[in-house]
């Protein structure tokens, strides 16, 4: 990386951290332009636009690292927690074909690379199958879902919760 662009880089991130994150946005964005394929200022630019409320523009750019650099551990870490927090968004606007296929991809990656936000895409993932009266697929995510939880007691709640969802389809 040149020098320019990583002192550019830290600046930006030190005026994040001071939660001076507009200005933050101005030089990422300036970045961004420069340097469309760079993943760390595409994934410092997704950040910054996430705290400012542009979340699903935040998930696009790291949908863009993830096609530049599939094992990207940074945004690997992150896409996860921000899909989960916009998913209603998407059902709010009727995009549960688009939600769908991004969770597909998501879970593609396995419980290894998400953890435990895999358990709450694979619920997702049910409602929106319960929605298209695809009861039986539903149940097969929550089962899944359920076999994840089974492993650690800490999801016990959420256990219940799966049980309830799959009577739940299965009366229907």
């Amino acid at each position: 990386m040149n020098l320019l662009l990583n002192l550019e880089l830290k600046k930006a991130k030190k005026l994040f951290n001071d939660w001076k994150i507009e200005e933050a946005n101005e030089i990422l964005a300036c970045l961004y332009k420069k340097h469309p394929f760079n993943t760390t200022v595409l994934l410092q630019y997704a950040v910054v636009l996430n705290s400012l409320g542009y979340k699903l523009r935040a998930l696009d750019l790291l949908e863009e690292i993830l096609k530049l650099d599939l094992n990207n551990e940074d945004a690997n870490s992150i896409y996860p927690t921000m899909l989960l927090a916009i998913a209603d968004s998407f059902e709010d606007e009727g995009k549960l074909s688009e939600l769908k296929e991004k969770f597909l991809v998501l879970t593609s990656k396995g419980f290894e690379k998400i953890g435990f936000d895999i358990v709450s895409c694979y619920i997702f993932l049910a409602q929106i199958e319960k929605e298209a009266h695809n009861y039986d697929k539903a149940i097969q995510y929550l089962q899944q879902a359920k076999n994840i939880c089974e492993s650690d007691c800490f999801y016990n709640s959420t256990l219940q919760k799966i049980d309830e969802m799959i009577n739940e389809i299965t009366i229907l």
